[in-house]
């Protein structure tokens, strides 16, 4: 990331600036966590800022400062917090990241963080696939169907304007459960909807079993997850 980028993003968000190989962190100004700011080539670095002090990762993209600001703010709100593009969180395993950085904060038995790891894996995958790149679901396990979602895939992630969709994950830990909430910003969807169960559909009745209580909200843009801790 430019220097004067994060400078710019760093003074109108009030936050002190540290800098490390492998890129450039910022400690929210109301406490001890530490926030990744995410500009260029961050993805192969990622993995090393998935433990705590780190409590959130957003990226800049094309966000105007106001906008990260505002992003930060939310941030604050939640025990973890993450904002990335679609095309960018299609490409790493952010469940896997934040369910790591999870235990480091709660310690949690390996079955428990398996299922937690699939929930939210599912619904990661259902807010970029389904929500920001409005790809329809595999209707049968067929090799015509496969290839056809494999197509789409690389087709909508090249459109600007779905790929710079915004994924946002937001973690709220409590003594004797987590909360978690999905966002896209797709279209919203209806569980009854066609592709909601299937082969290659949203997973609900997945995420259903693994969680303590699962949601729709604003439209079907967001799935509310509660697990038991």
């Amino acid at each position: 990331m430019p220097e004067e980028r994060l400078s710019s993003v760093a003074t109108y968000c009030c936050m002190p600036v540290r800098r490390s190989q492998d890129g450039f962190r910022t400690a929210h100004r109301a406490s001890s966590s530490v926030i990744a700011l995410l500009g260029l080539d961050w993805e192969d670095e990622i993995d090393s800022s998935w433990h705590a002090p780190f409590t959130a990762w957003i990226e800049l993209a094309s966000c105007s400062d106001a906008a990260v600001a505002e992003l930060v703010e939310r941030a604050a709100r939640h025990s973890l917090f993450a904002s990335l593009s679609a095309a960018s969180a299609n490409r790493i395993a952010l469940a896997r990241g934040l369910v790591l950085t999870i235990s480091d904060h709660r310690p949690i038995a390996l079955a428990q963080r398996n299922d937690l790891e699939l929930a939210l894996h599912e619904a990661i995958a259902n807010a970029i696939l389904h929500g920001n790149l409005e790809i329809d679901g595999i209707r049968t396990l067929n090799l015509a169907d496969l290839d056809r979602f494999s197509q789409d895939i690389i087709h909508r992630t090249d459109e600007p304007a779905l790929a710079a969709r915004r994924v946002e994950v937001a973690c709220s830990l409590e003594d004797d459960r987590l909360q978690i909430d999905v966002t896209d910003q797709g279209r919203g969807f209806s569980s009854g909807q066609p592709g909601a169960v299937g082969a290659g559909g949203r997973g609900l009745q997945l995420i259903a079993t693994l969680t303590r209580s699962c949601q729709l909200l604003d439209g079907g843009r967001c799935i509310r997850m509660e697990f038991a801790l």
